[in-house]
């Protein structure tokens, strides 16, 4: 979910359309899984991240590499590689490692900290899941899940809960200890949304009339690009007769790949 502040002070309005950008298909790692702890792609022409915090960190680092289809991930117990994060376009040969894991990048999340109604859109639910990776997996599983949406183990209500959902319902709330995501993050429908103050949502574009700031709510599941086009006010007419000049038309685009 992200948060997009206009402060052009002769705004008129503005309209924002949000598309999903690119994201190359990849191959599974060996046997189909999502990942595998204690093995590591063959090193190659890859991106290497060197004081690296987290798995997290990495992953969100594949996300902004247009080439990433596989990560692997030293942490701090690793040698002779540690808190270091490898960035691979294909992962055909592994070798054993201390204290890694190697990812397949379409299993990767592309999720926000919301919420959306659950209803005759859930599926199912999953109980004792320890990361969003394996509710996404589950997601994965079930030929009719579309979204999901993980509960880590901080959240009071359902810790550990994995919900596996058809679609999303509105209302879409924010969270603390909650993030839904896409099954399919390459899929160009229904990814990307402006979020109104009740919860509701839309994704065709959001017209804004105001001439002072004004703060716009986004959700993207996947990386998104959101243009902005702000209009100035026109000039005044004289005396009633002549109509005032067209405003100063001024437009940005963003990408927006997490919350």
């Amino acid at each position: 979910k992200g948060n997009i502040m206009i402060t052009e002070h002769l705004l008129i309005y503005a309209v924002l359309a949000l598309r999903l950008g690119d994201i190359p298909a990849v191959k599974d790692l060996p046997g189909g899984v999502c990942s595998i702890d204690n093995q590591a792609c063959a090193l190659q022409d890859n991106l290497v991240h060197q004081h690296v915090p987290s798995m997290d960190q990495c992953r969100m680092l594949c996300q902004d590499e247009s080439t990433c289809a596989y990560i692997t991930y030293f942490g701090t117990n690793s040698f002779p590689f540690s808190e270091t994060c490898m960035i691979f376009s294909s992962c055909n040969e592994m070798y054993e490692c201390t204290d890694c894991r190697t990812e397949d990048q379409t299993c990767l999340p592309c999720s926000s900290t919301v919420q959306s109604h659950l209803g005759d859109n859930l599926l199912d639910f999953i109980l004792n899941i320890e990361e969003e990776i394996q509710c996404k997996a589950e997601c994965i599983a079930e030929d009719s899940c579309n979204f999901y949406t993980y509960h880590n183990s901080s959240d009071p209500s359902y810790p550990g809960t994995c919900f596996l959902m058809s679609s999303l319902q509105d209302p879409t709330l924010p969270c603390v200890n909650c993030r839904t995501g896409a099954v399919d993050c390459q899929t160009t429908e229904g990814r990307c949304f402006f979020l109104q103050d009740d919860g509701n949502s839309t994704k065709s574009g959001q017209l804004i009339t105001s001439s002072t700031k004004s703060r716009v709510h986004t959700m993207a599941l996947g990386k998104c690009s959101l243009t902005i086009v702000a209009v100035g006010g026109g000039g005044a007419g004289f005396s009633g007769w002549s109509g005032g000049g067209s405003g100063y038309v001024s437009w940005e685009e963003v990408t927006i790949s997490r919350s």
